[in-house]
């Protein structure tokens, strides 16, 4: 079988900060305050956004700048870092409304001038966000401010960061002709399409090798397999359901804490995060995203930050009270 240990240590370790990601979380969120685990969110979801598109760009010849992705991932965590920086700039003051809006611009510039119609996917961040501000979530006519005034300084930087970043100007004339041609049901007359539904047949013939308990982490798949038959092919039928097991438990522990207190900016942050990685599905499994462990780590603490904040808070006029009740 075509495996070897180097392979599964390198696979095995992102599957591995699913496990014990809880466990950092639930830990460091005990001692950081929830402001601090926002800007931890936005500033690493910011730099990894900016980090894939500059790495993409390079291994594609058509930008001059380099950069290597300081923060492995490539989708899921700049959509939890857009998630929470939507949210934020709905329940900030002023000033940090200003903060937080540059994250709802840099996010989706940085993935969107790549090309890569897949990480259109990260807008499906905002159907997790809207809804009443009572549960940390933003209002329709506030979330559709926030959409307009992000849009319009998307729509005013794009044409200068394009020039500095690309040397290809045909590059996103070329791209956007084979968004048009797929739209259009000429899908054979653009090739990411064409490999994507190879791949899916490839993806299909590795899985039948070992439908029950997949090829194995250490399996080298000698061919790029962009399809959500990548996580069956690697763990089979029955790791995928313990993996799927187990990410259901922890959206019920965060759906259980939001009801144990007022639900924070992180809790509906996290939703957003699972939003982006169920719309991701036909274009790639998001277990397979190196950036998935991360993101789950930033997220949790988050969620464990503001529910001890929200202890400590709860706790304080109950000791005030108790020492009033004590005085003479």
């Amino acid at each position: 079988m075509n495996a070897d240990f180097t392979t599964f240590a390198r696979q095995s370790i992102f599957y591995l900060m699913l496990v014990v990601g809880p466990i950092i979380a639930l830990d460091t969120g005990r001692d950081i305050t929830p402001r601090l685990a926002y800007a931890l969110v936005g500033v690493i979801g910011t730099v990894a956004a900016v980090g894939f598109a500059i790495d993409w760009l390079s291994r594609r010849g058509v930008t001059a700048l380099s950069a290597d992705r300081i923060v492995v991932s490539s989708l899921l965590l700049p959509a939890l870092a857009f998630a929470l920086a939507v949210i934020l700039v709905s329940h900030s003051t002023a000033w940090s409304r200003v903060a937080w809006l540059t994250p709802t611009v840099i996010i989706p510039l940085s993935m969107l001038i790549t090309g890569t119609r897949t990480n259109l996917v990260i807008f499906g961040a905002l159907l997790a966000v809207v809804g009443r501000k009572s549960s940390s979530r933003v209002g329709t006519g506030r979330l559709a401010v926030t959409v307009l005034v992000a849009g319009g300084l998307f729509l005013a930087a794009f044409p200068a960061i394009a020039s500095v970043a690309l040397n290809s100007p045909e590059f996103i004339e070329g791209r956007l002709r084979s968004a048009i041609s797929v739209l259009a049901g000429q899908g054979q007359a653009d090739q990411s399409f064409v490999m994507r539904a190879e791949q899916y047949s490839q993806g299909v013939a590795l899985f039948s090798l070992s439908p029950v308990l997949g090829l194995g982490l250490g399996y080298f798949v000698p061919i790029i397999l962009d399809s959500p038959l990548m996580t069956l092919v690697r763990l089979g039928w029955l790791g995928t359901l313990v993996l799927l097991a187990y990410f259901v438990a922890l959206c019920r522990a965060v759906w259980i804490s939001a009801r144990s207190v007022t639900p924070s900016p992180a809790h509906t942050a996290w939703w957003g995060l699972v939003v982006v990685g169920l719309l991701s599905l036909p274009f790639g499994t998001p277990f397979e995203d190196r950036g998935l462990g991360f993101a789950v780590i930033l997220a949790l603490t988050g969620v464990a930050s503001c529910l001890n904040a929200a202890q400590a808070s709860a706790k304080a006029p109950q000791m005030f009270g108790a020492t009033s009740r004590n005085k003479p």
